[in-house]
């Protein structure tokens, strides 16, 4: 009983497919210091989707040796 209850509850979207099933991926920095890095971009679908996003990154400082 507690399975056919998780399964009533999970939402029908998780079982469908995705509409594009190709993308691609346009991305530019925007600006940085010695440690982090700003990011942009836009994706497109080959179904006509569109979506934007915009991350920020913490790294080394430039010009040191990696740990």
């Amino acid at each position: 009983m507690l399975l056919a209850l998780t399964a009533a509850a999970a939402p029908s979207a998780a079982l469908s497919p995705p509409v594009s099933t190709s993308f691609k991926l346009d991305r530019y920095e925007y600006a940085f210091t010695s440690t982090v890095s700003s990011f942009a971009g836009k994706g497109a679908g080959d179904a006509a989707v569109t979506g934007y996003w915009n991350a920020t990154g913490r790294h080394d400082r430039l010009g040191s040796v990696p740990n």
